[in-house]
């Protein structure tokens, strides 16, 4: 009897110790993991990445240079969380951007630049995805 509770009591000291280590490592895990690229002085690409795969994305094009964001559709260009990479090249002051979808909201205060968006069919995006750079364009964020 004493060996049947010892075993018990064993397994169960197991069982709550990795359940600890698990749940104390999710956590840290799947915290959202910002991005933010400066193009040029006060115009920024930033991205959150979060979920437990990592799938889920949102990227703004913003005049704000703070990494940890909150996305204002007033003064942000939100892009999609389905596929939030865009394509992107500065030229003076205007900013191409080309992606498979259009930001989700163009920001009413949006300081120093002209954003330029042009959003490309499927086919045309894959194709894309394979020769932005010969066309002089950038790729946001970078991992994918």
């Amino acid at each position: 009897m004493k060996r049947i509770l010892f075993i018990a009591a064993l397994t169960l000291a197991l069982v709550i110790g990795f359940l600890y280590q698990f749940f104390s490592k999710v956590e840290d895990d799947f915290s959202p993991v910002y991005t933010l690229k400066e193009l040029s002085e006060g115009l920024y690409l930033k991205n959150v990445n979060w979920g437990i795969t990592g799938d889920y994305n949102l990227t703004i094009v913003s005049n704000d240079a703070k990494e940890e964001f909150e996305p204002d559709p007033n003064e942000n260009y939100i892009f999609s969380i389905d596929d939030a990479t865009i394509y992107y090249k500065l030229s003076g002051d205007t900013l191409y951007i080309k992606s498979y979808y259009l930001a989700r909201s163009e920001p009413k205060v949006f300081k120093g630049y002209i954003v330029e968006q042009t959003q490309l069919g499927i086919t045309e995006f894959r194709k894309f995805k394979n020769d932005f750079k010969e066309r002089g364009y950038s790729k946001f964020p970078e991992f994918d």
